[in-house]
This record gives C-alpha cells, structure tokens and sequence, in this order.
C-alpha cells in the first residue's frame, strides 16, 4: 500500500477531441489523502482564444470566458496544486493528452507523466459494468453530480478511485507528477471558479426580467416623478453602454427602482420610454440602417420589450416622414459558431433576401453572424480586428424577417 502518497482526481472540458488544434475551457481538480480524506479542491475556467467548441455538452459558453484567465495565467497556480501528487482521471488518456498539451504550450515538458485511469480501475474490478463516469458512481451507490462540470466530473473520479481503493487495495501506482519549482512555486493569476462568473444575458434580460418581476405594484411613496425618473434612465443609460446587462446591474436597476418607490408598471414604462427614444434618435435622419436596427433590436432584448417593431411603427407614423431601410441585399454574410439552427439552414435563409454567404472573414465581409456574442473564435477575433459587424444568430433573424 502506498505511504506518503496526495492524490489528485482532474477533469478537462474542452472545445474537442483533439490536443493538438482544441483548447481546455475548464478545469478542475479534488486532492485526497492516502487515508481517503478529501484535502482540497482546485477549478477555474480557462479561455481558450478560440471557438469554446460544444456548449450543448459541457455548457459553457464565450460570454462566461470573457474576464476567465488563460491557461498560462492559471498554469503554476495549476502546477502547484498536483506538484508531488498521483494523478487520476476517468479516461485517463484523454485527460493526460490534453495536460501534457497545454503546458507544453507554455514551456513546461511532462511527457512522462501517468495517471490512474477510473475508468480502467472499475473495469477490472466489475468486469460487466457501464463506462461512463455517472453510471460507474450509481453502480457504486455513489451520489452523482452535474455531468460535463469540470470539478463535478473530479470529484465523482475521486469518490470512484476512494471506493476501489479502499476495498479492492493499490494496483501498482504511476509516479507522482513534479513540476521545476522554480515554475510551480512562482504566482499565477486568480482563477475563476464557474459558481462565481456573473451572468451576463447578451441576448435576452433574464436577469434583469426576474427581478422586475418582484417589485411591488404599488408602492407606499406615491409614485414617481420627473427627477425619479431621470435618476433611474441616468442609472439605465450607463448599464446599457456596453449592450449587456449581467447579473449585479440588473440587481442595481432593481434596488434602485425600489428605493426610488418606482412600481413594477412604472419601471416597465421607463423601459419603453427608453426605447422609443432610442429609436426616435436612430429615425432622425430619415434612414435606418442595418446597424441602428440591431441596437434598437438588442436594447429592447435587454430590457425584455418583445414588442419592439410596434414601438419603431409608433415612431415613424410620429414623425410623419418616409423612413428607408437601408437594404440587405448583396451584403457579404459569414458564419461561426453551434447554432439553434443548421448552418445550411441559416445560409439558406440568407441567401433568400439577397445576402452573399462567404466561409470566412475579410474586410469586404458586412456581418459575422454567431452563436455567442462574445465568441472567441478566430472568425470573430477577425471581425473585431476588422470593425465589422458582430450579429448574435436571434438578432439575425429578427432582422432577416424585416426587410
């Protein structure tokens, strides 16, 4: 039996199969003693630089790595975590290959390192049972977790290892990993754990909508008036700059309309009050181009106004002028990311209105359309680079179904 021994059970997600071209997106790890108590706990997202790969899967997505250091940001904080430890992974092969590749890319050779393999553990011992991680904890009676969440997925690895471990004594253990200690002992950037990445609702005011949902209908200080008003539109305008509302903003918004007295039918007229001079602003010169149609589109997302063509209708008719939508046709469309739709899909709706489909971005492209606007794909860091416009898929359609 082992003496002396931590051992440390880590999980990858990952944007593929494949270390030489994927990236991790998320990492995490469970430390246990020889005696089977568990020590420690280490997760982080990581991003990766590049298309975050299948969120359907492991449920992550480029709005959450948008402030989530990169791997060589997080690297020796990493590296003195499983320094002097047994490694294990369910599936061990994929785990290591994807280790060993990432701190390759930041100078640091661990070519011989190994891993206890859970998945190889529980084989051998029960012959007939499942593969998969969750199934191999039920068939323990082990309580299962979140499938595809880095640390769930280590943690479950590490009660499977305790288990067999304990009743089923040591196989013949891997060599402990080591790391230079002048890399593992030398600060690295904080990690960010899932469980505290704020919320951000790019494409729709979840957040912002569930919080409006609990203020009173009435309120004890008699209503609003001008100046409440113009405090809380102030207020709205500065969260509203970057055209994202995540989780703390729209807790601000709410606090503020309640301490304000503002009732929930009053904040909701402010909301549209916003919009309809967003969109009268946008109609002021008699035209309304592609990219004014998309703010007023992903505005009224945020502040959940579903009804968004009826407020530029009101506008219009207010005006009294003719107001041209500047056309669509023969502008240059490029695709990125896992859509709700099929890529054949979308590109056939595209080339119906006129549009021209390219594979790839240049400076002649008019719009990248995504799957998160906050995608890091190398599509989009292009479009960036280049000022192009950047379309989630919703505002792509909603602005197809309007010319």
């Amino acid at each position: 039996m082992a003496r002396g021994y931590s051992f440390v059970a880590l999980d990858f997600e990952t944007t593929g199969l494949f270390p030489s071209n994927d990236r991790v997106v998320e990492i995490g790890c469970v430390k246990f003693s020889e005696n089977f108590e568990i020590v420690e706990e280490w997760e982080t997202l990581v991003n990766p630089r590049r298309d975050v790969g299948r969120p359907d899967i492991h449920g992550i997505t480029p709005t959450m790595l948008r402030q989530a250091p990169e791997f060589v940001d997080i690297s020796r904080s990493f590296a003195k975590f499983l320094n002097g430890s047994v490694l294990i992974a369910h599936n061990k092969t994929f785990d290591l290959r994807f280790l060993v590749a990432e701190f390759e890319r930041v100078g640091v050779s661990i070519r011989e390192c190994d891993a206890l393999c859970t998945m190889e553990l529980f084989r051998s011992s029960f012959p007939r049972a499942p593969r998969q991680l969750g199934q191999c904890c039920e068939f323990l009676g082990i309580e299962t977790e979140v499938a595809h969440q880095a640390l769930s997925d280590a943690r479950m690895a590490a009660q499977v290892a305790i288990h067999i471990l304990q009743n089923y004594g040591y196989p013949t253990l891997p060599r402990p990993i080591r790391f230079p200690s002048e890399f593992s002992n030398r600060e690295s950037k904080p990690i960010m754990p899932r469980r505290l990445v704020a919320e951000v609702a790019p494409d729709g005011a979840t957040y912002l909508a569930q919080l409006i949902a609990r203020i009173p209908d009435e309120n004890k200080r008699g209503g609003r008036n001008a100046i409440t008003s113009a405090e809380y539109l102030n207020i709205l305008d500065e969260v509203l700059i970057d055209r994202t509302i995540d989780s703390s903003e729209a807790k601000l918004l709410s606090d503020l309309a309640q301490e304000l007295g503002l009732t929930r039918g009053e904040v909701i007229a402010l909301h549209s009050s916003y919009l309809y001079n967003l969109s009268t602003v946008a109609l002021a010169d008699g035209e309304l181009t592609s990219d004014e149609l998309l703010d007023i589109q992903r505005v009224s997302d945020l502040l959940g106004i579903s009804e968004w063509r009826s407020v530029l209708e009101v506008v219009m008719k207010s005006d009294g002028r003719d107001v041209t939508v500047e056309p669509l046709k023969g502008a240059k469309v490029c695709f990125t990311g896992a859509m709700q739709l099929t890529r054949s899909e979308i590109e056939s709706l595209a080339s119906s209105k006129g549009m021209i489909v390219v594979g790839g971005v240049t400076k002649k492209v008019d719009f990248l359309v995504v799957a998160d606007l906050f995608s890091e794909s190398t599509k989009a860091r292009k479009a960036r680079e280049y000022g192009t416009q950047i379309v989630s898929e919703k505002a792509f359609l909603e602005l197809l179904g309007s010319i």
